[in-house]
């Protein structure tokens, strides 16, 4: 499965009890999430993939992003009107297409391509989610413009 190598090159080696393990970065693990919506279109993927941007955004990004030159750009500031959240997650997806170079990143922006896929997938990860879903809806567009944007 293409992301494979990328993911792994990237991972951290982690301690889990007494062997070490490699674990994939998010941005990573939400990579792959895509390249296995788009091999297998199975709801669950496009479901992780929107819990795992949302922990990623509101527990990680959402301290880091003030530090980050996003901050510098007008146009995404103005684009996303100063939302850390919507900032973040736009951080998230260029981070992605930093680490997903080549075939992986054109098989993730590939799948997301077309308006009508990126609704059944925003769709899919939002679910029966009713509460506070323009606001996840704008997050996943966020992401998706960071991913698209390389």
């Amino acid at each position: 499965m293409r992301g494979l190598e990328e993911a792994y090159r990237t991972a951290e080696l982690c301690s889990i009890g007494k062997a070490q393990v490699k674990i994939p970065s998010l941005e990573a693990m939400l990579g792959l999430k895509i390249i296995a919506w788009g091999a297998r279109e199975s709801p669950r993927d496009c479901e992780d993939f929107y819990h795992l941007l949302d922990a990623h955004v509101w527990d990680l990004d959402r301290e880091q992003i003030w530090e980050s030159d996003i901050w510098k750009n007008e146009t995404l500031t103005e684009r996303y009107g100063m939302d850390s959240v919507l900032l973040a997650a736009y951080e998230t997806g260029r981070k992605l297409a930093e680490i997903f170079r080549g075939e992986a990143l054109d098989r993730c922006q590939g799948i997301l391509s077309e308006e009508a896929e990126q609704e059944k997938f925003i769709g899919l990860a939002l679910g029966n989610r009713w509460t506070h879903r323009s606001e996840a809806e704008e997050m996943c567009r966020a992401f998706m413009d960071g991913l698209a944007e390389i």
